[in-house]
């Protein structure tokens, strides 16, 4: 294998093309922007980078800007309280072990971008599911490093579009399954997660199974009427689950969480949609699982008495559905289960309990 196509010029994608080339790969990267589009664009993301990071650029010879750009020494983080006038929230602040930096990515990448060019091939273009699909043909190898996968011009998630006859999930689980491994894998998954957690399952061996509140599968859940689902956008945001409120509403429809636990989870919702109406459609029309797969494998199920995205009911349903072990948290609610500052401790608790059962 010596042909290698890499999807995506960002830091991940250029760094990595960078250490190919230097190993001796034949190198392209495909990218929707050029140097020049980039150094006149916006400030892309978050750009500091800490030590183990910059380790790989020292290592890679790519820190061209490390003697010039100041040290950050120490990080913060403030958030105003809600309630009280000039009071804050939360106030944490910390010196770092080994320095970070900072350099605008618009100084960064277009050098790394005119290296790829120099010693291997670049390629700027829109890539879709067709252009991976000719990429695969082309190469020995393919990697999509595209962050978010905006350039996939598409709401699906990015793991499920479909290459060479089947998803890009699938492809990285029948390669993990090939593999002998020396250490025992257990997968934890929450709401759609742990519906996505058994599928993987399926495909590659696990050594033990966790799933919080799991969407149900095919087997346990009626089929959505057709209306149900044209309703559910392309893409949805906190809107639709009805995480906009203000937060004293949310904290008083989820008791067991604190004001800064909804605040943080509005956070990790986001301002702008970016959940991908396409999974919650196939979700709600019903996605097969086979539970025999299963038989053999230590499985543990966690149900919220307060949940309102997954009733504990479904989730009891789901443990004697699966054969599983389960626990119910009465007081929980779905977020709560695993990002309560109060609650979250009692559901790691009980994981880990069913670990040290299992030896796990």
């Amino acid at each position: 294998m010596r042909k290698i196509a890499i999807v995506g010029g960002g830091q991940a994608g250029l760094s990595l093309a960078l250490a190919l080339l230097d190993e001796g790969y034949e190198v392209s990267v495909v990218t929707n922007r050029t140097p020049d589009d980039i150094r006149a664009g916006r400030v892309m993301s978050s750009q500091c980078m800490f030590d183990a990071a910059l380790q790989i650029e020292r290592d890679l010879g790519l820190n061209h800007w490390e003697k010039d750009c100041p040290p950050v020494e120490g990080i913060g983080l403030t958030v105003p309280h809600p309630e009280e006038q000039g009071a804050k929230l939360i106030d944490w602040s910390a010196r770092l072990d080994r320095y970070a930096q900072s350099v605008d990515y618009r100084v960064k990448i277009p050098v790394w971008m005119q290296e790829v060019e120099q010693r291997g091939k670049l390629v700027i273009e829109e890539v879709g599911v067709a252009e991976l699909e000719k990429l695969a043909e082309d190469n020995d190898l393919v990697i999509l490093a595209a962050g978010k996968g905006t350039r996939m011009k598409s709401a699906q998630p990015k793991v499920l579009h479909r290459v060479a006859g089947q998803p890009l999930i699938e492809h990285v689980l029948a390669c993990a399954a090939t593999i002998r491994p020396q250490t025992t894998t257990v997968v934890i998954g929450h709401g759609l997660g742990g519906l996505l957690a058994l599928k993987a399952a399926e495909q590659a061996p696990v050594g033990g199974l966790v799933l919080l509140s799991p969407e149900p599968p095919a087997a346990l859940r009626e089929a959505a009427a057709a209306h149900l689902l044209r309703d559910v956008p392309d893409v949805y945001g906190r809107a639709r689950i009805g995480w906009s409120t203000l937060p004293e509403k949310l904290q008083r429809d989820h008791r067991d969480l604190t004001i800064g636990d909804v605040l943080r989870i509005q956070h990790l919702l986001g301002q702008k949609p970016h959940e991908s109406g396409r999974a919650r459609r196939s979700v709600l029309a019903g996605v097969p699982v086979e539970p025999k797969v299963f038989a053999e494998v230590p499985r543990l199920v966690i149900g919220a008495g307060l949940d309102q995205v997954v009733a504990e009911p479904v989730s009891e349903r789901l443990a004697s559905w699966l054969g599983a072990e389960y626990e119910p948290f009465g007081a929980h609610s779905h977020y709560g289960l695993i990002v309560g500052e109060q609650s979250h401790q009692q559901v790691a608790d009980a994981i880990r309990s069913f670990l040290e059962a299992h030896r796990l």
